[in-house]
């Protein structure tokens, strides 16, 4: 039994976002000086801060510090801590215009916000999305220059934050290595493209790796244990992009707020499609893949193509993998400085991560 631990308590969930929305409040003013269309995109930036997420990535740095330097106030380590939810947010921008999304958080998305604002004025439906298009790429690259900013604005010794900078920099260099395979995995049918690479650097490095590493660094923790969290956050990362996918077929769309059946029409390459067809009888994969990216695929097509990655195997292979990865994430666990108690929050994590619905 493991000394149960908080993640992130209400007060300090409440100081990121109270220190986000300062930032945010302050970026607005200052794009008054350039003119009223960048006050727009810094408005449009604003309210998909405020709406938010769970602060996971965020609440991870400050555990992390929290967790070696347990009398140390979070107040000197909260940039470092935002910079790894503006880093997100730049990704997500991103990732709405690779996945021609124009909504996020149930709300428009800087895509979505600029073409209603466009509307008006440019009558051209290509040409409204362009111009909207080229508002989301500007807000993204300014989320990742803040997310820079608020790393070098950290009230820790000056070597700690230029080795944080540079983790970032890897992450960055890491999840657009992962996103380009991930985007090409359904098209570049002659290139092998391996679908835990694409969750190891897609998912596990800015996600996981990159804020956990970071609260270890500004902490002072021993580099054995940076290391350790840092191979932590890795398979922790790929449990978690199992556990989406597994979700992304046969979760809950009322609890998890996402389609069921997008990554089936679309033709995403998961673990669990591989496993497929490492499993499947060559019947069942004639079956499945006259069904699989179908964009017309009915819902009675798509109830058959879940029976048969079930009855394949596949499922319960992603599963076993998933399994693997928080087993050894918990192996790895054992083996920090830290004592036992101080421990309680990583294998919170693990829980949060991987025993999920949404």
């Amino acid at each position: 039994m493991h000394t149960p631990s908080v993640l992130i308590a209400d007060d300090t969930k409440k100081q990121v976002n109270d220190y986000l929305a300062e930032y945010s409040v302050r970026r607005i003013r200052e794009a008054e000086a350039i003119g009223p269309s960048y006050v727009r995109l810094r408005e449009a930036i604003d309210r998909l801060i405020q709406v938010g997420g769970k602060r996971l990535r965020p609440a991870m740095v400050l555990a992390t510090f929290r967790a070696y330097e347990p009398h140390e106030s979070l107040k000197s380590v909260l940039p470092a801590a935002a910079a790894q939810e503006l880093l997100h947010l730049s990704m997500l921008v991103h990732d709405d215009i690779i996945d021609r999304d124009v909504t996020r958080y149930g709300i428009p998305n800087v895509e979505g916000s600029f073409l209603s604002f466009y509307e008006p004025f440019i009558e051209s439906t290509e040409e409204r999305r362009h111009f909207a298009l080229s508002a989301a790429i500007l807000a993204g690259d300014a989320l990742l220059a803040d997310a820079h900013q608020l790393i070098r604005s950290t009230d820790r010794p000056a070597a700690l934050v230029r080795q944080v900078e540079d983790i970032m920099s890897e992450s960055v260099f890491s999840v657009i290595g992962g996103e380009l395979l991930d985007t090409e995995s359904g098209i570049l049918v002659d290139e092998t493209i391996y679908p835990l690479d694409v969750a190891q650097h897609k998912t596990s490095s800015y996600s996981f790796v990159g804020p956990l590493t970071t609260g270890a660094i500004l902490a002072h923790a021993p580099e054995q244990d940076i290391q350790l969290l840092a191979q932590f956050g890795t398979y922790l990362g790929i449990a978690y992009q199992l556990q989406d996918d597994l979700l992304g077929v046969f979760g809950d769309e009322q609890k998890t707020g996402k389609s069921t059946v997008s990554d089936i029409r679309e033709g995403k390459r998961t673990f669990m499609i591989q496993e497929f067809e490492r499993l499947a009888d060559s019947d069942a994969q004639s079956e499945f893949f006259a069904i699989f990216h179908r964009e017309d695929a009915s819902d009675a097509e798509l109830s058959r193509a879940r029976t048969l990655l079930d009855e394949s195997g596949a499922k319960q292979a992603t599963e076993s993998r998933i399994a693997f990865y928080t087993n050894e994430c918990e192996t790895l666990l054992a083996s920090l400085s830290l004592e036992e108690g101080r421990r309680g929050v990583f294998y919170e994590l693990i829980q949060t991560c991987v025993v999920r619905e949404s």
